[in-house]
């Protein structure tokens, strides 16, 4: 036996892997029991419950039958029949019937008119669709089932009521055209509709908003919305009710548009040469300096790079010399500088943003449309323009914001419809208390998807996308290449020019011809390059879009014909989206209404969602299996893995999006109460006169408080009798009996001053037809200058609250009180401001009228100056002598 040697036990070893064994064997009972109460539980769901879109989709079966059994009664009718069946069901709900009950016969009707009007009948389908959109949900339908024809349905029905029906576009040119021409339906049946545009006078909105259908894009009713609460006139105001609104691409601007909120602003004081000193500055940092955190789209400064930059920023006499760049007084520039470095590293052109006509224009990184008229918030914007050498526009300050969501939830119904809004669903719900409900097709899908096909480097990928572009193209199949972003859109065009293939390029930049281009990508022979989203809304035919002439007809159905036997349409994805919606958009341009289609996605480990999820370890994996250059794997692992790390990114950008409402929700709140006190004062009458008393009240109690001395338990009255004399001009004499304490009397002094000061208003009020115009229009200015001022102090604190979270505070929560507290503030700091001006405008009116009194007497004194005696009690009620009175040299 050799020295140290130790021997085991062995029956403690064997205990041991007994012991081993067991647990492994209760662990995996353990996991057994759980997978099958799990799937016990899904069993007695779907039995008790049955499945909700299932059971849901054939409840909708049975109305469907209600309706198609009408059909022949309606196609007896002559056209004036149908036109005039409106105010029929109209009365029907006068009577007592709700929408449920005339719905079967309403749906019937607008088939029928539908097909006299444009000669579109309305598959079974697409009642199903109409019917989710009457009940407020979401419908999902594939591409190229008709959604636009299916919002006709229930617009219909919902404008019974006579509170207006919203239906949202996501551009304004689909708003446009759906409603020219589903217009041809409404007006059919007698029914009013009419187009919002941002080029329309105030005028032209308010008589388009008295439509019964008014079609428009979600801006454009946001927009309004704020707009109607900056005006001075209850009549310049457009919109009336938030009754119903369809909203179509429903998971484009419920979600995608979501994350930016709507924003009215005007130009700050700021000096704009701070953005090029600063981004002269950034443009010198090395990649020491600072850390990029591509996940949160966010850039810090090193510890290095503070304090070069602290020296730097000294040197340029941008803070003092003895002070650092952490200093309170210096975190403007500290955020200059952040934001410098986020344009810089983060924002890229042709991507994030184009260049155009010397302007700098947000892309909206899914639709990649052109966001019109949006500006990044927080100096962003500036930064960027100081980077792009771009004239330099001054940071607004904000007027007026609301988010999307929070505009949706004025409404007492709202309803969507989209291709893709299942794998949102919990937003959906969570946010807008929406369901999404599955429609089936028309017609059964027989597009082919192919897996995934992975490259190692976007070279060796490129090079596979334009051999496949080629090889389709040669033998005259349509293909439809989608990108995530204008630069790449361009990289695969220079790409197709180098092998000398005809094609389209459609991005942010050509959206003028953005519906003309897709709409004829499915013609024989056609390549089209467009971002992912580019001419949703717009269906793309086989054979191309169909002619206008009866004798090109022909020739059209042959050339759809060869697509058909060519495959249909080939839609290639350049590259994976973040989320898994846009990627199913850009599939479902293919293979609608049963037509034949193909889909693949290309992608490298160079790819931004690659990069993010360890592409890095696939690399080396696939290496190590031997892969060469120009060889690519495909496997339902690889596609599920990709799915899986979308997953997680929409999660994250739900929950931004979240956290974006959960603070705009604290706002909300407040700005409820303000726009409902501005409508107080528009609508003037007791409303008006409630408030001034309300506030000259608070006024005068506060004077009266502040004037008691509490070490001679008395009030100073000549104090009080001053002041009151100075801001109404006099009149009133404070009478206050000897040893009153304060508890019993300041009551009653309070309500002397106001009485008297409403009896003035009341009698002003009857002499002068201006004076109440001119006291609301002076609330007005108050109430928006401080809610201003309020918006901006809102702003900069939930920039700055996220480092409460270090201190182990809730951002949010900490974010809740100091709203809360700002805004009892702002109030009460208006409310002085308002009683002050309401004095002013008072003491103004009775000089205008003594004046004018004064001058009136005068003039009947003079008349009669002849016949009164000098020492004669003057005619004016004075009680002086004429000759000390109207009578004086």
């Amino acid at each position: 036996m050799k020295s140290g040697m130790i021997i085991p036990n062995l029956r403690y070893v064997s205990y041991c892997k007994i012991l081993t064994c067991v647990r492994c064997y209760l662990h995996v009972m353990f996991v057994h029991i759980i997978i099958f109460f799990s799937m016990f539980l899904k069993f007695l769901k779907r039995f008790f419950l049955g499945n909700g879109d299932k059971k849901y989709i054939n409840n909708a079966y049975e109305v469907v039958r209600q309706i198609n059994a009408l059909e022949e009664t309606f196609q007896k009718m002559a056209d004036a029949e149908i036109s005039s069946y409106i105010p029929l069901i109209k009365q029907k709900i006068s009577n007592g019937c709700v929408l449920n009950e005339v719905l079967p016969e309403t749906f019937a009707l607008v088939r029928e008119a539908s097909i006299r009007s444009i000669g579109k009948r309305h598959f079974d389908v697409q009642l199903i669709g109409g019917i989710i959109l009457h009940d407020g949900d979401i419908a999902e339908m594939p591409t190229g089932e008709g959604k636009t024809l299916v919002a006709t349905l229930s617009a219909v029905l919902n404008a019974l009521l006579e509170k207006g029906v919203h239906i949202i576009t996501t551009n304004s040119y689909l708003a446009g055209r759906d409603s020219e021409l589903m217009g041809r339906i409404y007006n059919f049946l007698g029914l009013s509709v009419s187009c919002i545009l941002s080029s329309m006078s105030n005028t032209e909105k308010r008589a388009a908003y008295r439509s019964d259908i008014i079609y428009g894009t979600n801006s454009e009713f946001g927009f309004d919305h704020l707009r109607d609460h900056l005006h001075y006139k209850l009549i310049d105001m457009v919109q009336e009710q938030h009754y119903y609104a369809i909203i179509d691409e429903a998971d484009s601007i419920l979600i995608d548009e979501g994350r930016t909120p709507l924003i009215i602003s005007g130009a700050s004081s700021t000096d704009t040469s701070i953005y090029s000193k600063i981004n002269d500055i950034v443009s010198t940092f090395t990649a020491i300096s600072y850390e990029i955190d591509h996940k949160n789209k966010s850039v810090l400064l090193t510890d290095d790079g503070a304090e070069n930059v602290e020296n730097i920023v000294i040197k340029h006499k941008l803070i003092a010399k003895d002070s650092k760049l952490y200093d309170a007084e210096n975190l403007h520039i500290l955020h200059y500088i952040e934001q410098a470095l986020k344009a810089h590293k983060l924002f890229k052109k042709d991507v994030d943003y184009i260049v155009k006509n010397g302007t700098a224009m947000i892309i909206d990184e899914f639709t990649g449309r052109v966001l019109q008229g949006r500006r990044y918030s927080d100096g962003l914007h500036q930064a960027i323009e100081a980077k792009e050498g771009l004239r330099i526009h001054p940071e607004n300050e904000i007027i007026a914001s609301i988010t999307l969501q929070n505009y949706f939830r004025m409404y007492d119904k709202i309803a969507g419809m989209t291709g893709t809004a299942k794998t949102e669903e919990r937003e959906l719900q969570e946010i807008y208390s929406l369901n999404v409900r599955k429609v089936p097709p028309n017609k059964p899908l027989i597009r082919v998807d192919e897996e995934d096909v992975v490259f190692r480097t976007e070279k060796e990928k490129n090079k596979a996308i334009v051999n496949e572009i080629v090889k389709a193209h040669l033998k005259g199949q349509p293909v439809l290449i989608g990108t995530v972003s204008v630069e790449r859109s361009e990289l695969i065009s220079h790409l197709l020019e180098k092998e000398r293939v005809p094609h389209k390029v459609l991005n942010a930049k050509h959206d003028a011809q953005e519906a003309e281009i897709i709409s004829d990508a499915g013609r024989l022979k056609a390549v089209t390059v467009a971002t992912n989203m580019a001419g949703r809304g717009t269906d793309i035919e086989l054979g191309g879009k169909a002619p206008l002439m009866v004798e090109e007809f022909d020739k059209h159905n042959e050339d759809a014909n060869k697509v058909k036997e060519l495959g249909g349409l080939l839609v290639i994805g350049t590259e994976r989206h973040e989320s898994r919606r846009i990627d199913q958009q850009l599939r479902g341009r293919a293979g609608r209404q049963g037509d034949p289609g193909r889909s693949i996605f290309f992608l490298s480990l160079e790819d931004d969602l690659m990069k993010l999820f360890g592409s890095a370890k696939l690399s080396v994996f696939l290496q190590k299996l031997g892969i060469r250059e120009d060889e690519a794997i495909t496997h339902p692992w690889i596609t599920k893995a990709i799915q899986r790390a979308q997953q997680k990114v929409e999660m994250r950008n739900f929950e931004l999006r979240k956290n974006l409402i959960q603070y705009d929700d604290v706002i909300n709140k407040q700005r409820k109460i303000i726009y409902a006190k501005r409508l107080e004062y528009l609508t003037r009458g007791d409303f008006l006169n409630d408030d001034i008393n309300s506030t000259i009240t608070s006024f005068f109690q506060k004077l009266v408080e502040q004037s008691y001395n509490e070490s001679y338990d008395e009030f100073d009255v000549e104090k009080i009798q001053n002041i009151v004399d100075e801001l109404i001009g006099g009149g009133y004499q404070i009478l206050v009996q000897d040893n009153q304490h304060f508890k019993s009397y300041s009551k009653k002094i309070t309500e002397g001053l106001v009485d008297f000061v409403s009896d003035i208003i009341v009698k002003l009020r009857e002499e002068n037809d201006d004076f109440l115009t001119a006291i609301q229009n002076t609330l007005l200015s108050i109430l928006d200058t401080f809610w201003r001022e309020h918006l901006k102090f809102l702003e900069y604190l939930r920039v700055g609250i996220s480092l409460r979270s270090y201190g182990q505070k809730n951002p949010l929560h900490e974010y809740n009180i100091e709203a809360f507290n700002a805004f009892q503030k702002m109030k009460n700091d208006a409310n002085y401001v308002m009683a002050e001006k309401i004095f002013m405008i008072i003491k103004h009116y009775r000089n205008k009228n003594s004046e004018v009194e004064e001058k009136l007497i005068t003039e009947e004194l003079n008349e009669k100056r002849t016949v009164i005696r000098r020492n004669a009690e003057c005619p004016c009620g004075s009680g002086r002598r004429y000759k000390h009175c109207h009578g004086k040299y």
